[in-house]
């Protein structure tokens, strides 16, 4: 899985940011400049743990009267198998996965 871009909004420090990727790529810059708030927002979206409104905290938020969003979108589309509610095997294909959540006026959390 390769990712193509990654878009995040109001995360933490980031206000707004996107980011096309190639092969390799690296972050690099001075302290205190969101580097690792970018790799926070792709473990929130990426990672084992997955959002549940229990991950949510104020201090994820840089405005909290505005929604997060994070968006990764693959270079290939990513195709998944699953079982449905009947047991039977389905399959999907993504090109994105996207986050979205809200702390005011209710919170809200949906992938």
């Amino acid at each position: 899985m390769f990712i193509k871009s990654i878009t995040i909004k109001n995360f933490r420090s980031i206000k707004e940011i996107t980011i096309d990727t190639n092969n390799l790529c690296a972050l690099i810059g001075a302290n205190s400049v969101g580097k690792t708030n970018i790799l926070k927002a792709l473990d929130l979206l990426l990672g084992e743990g997955w959002t549940s409104k229990a991950k949510i905290a104020r201090e994820l938020f840089n405005d909290t009267s505005q929604p997060i969003m994070i968006e990764a979108t693959f270079r290939e589309p990513i195709t998944y198998s699953y079982f449905d509610k009947y047991s039977r095997q389905q399959t999907k294909t993504v090109s994105s996965i996207r986050l979205d959540m809200l702390f005011e006026p209710e919170l809200s959390v949906k992938t």
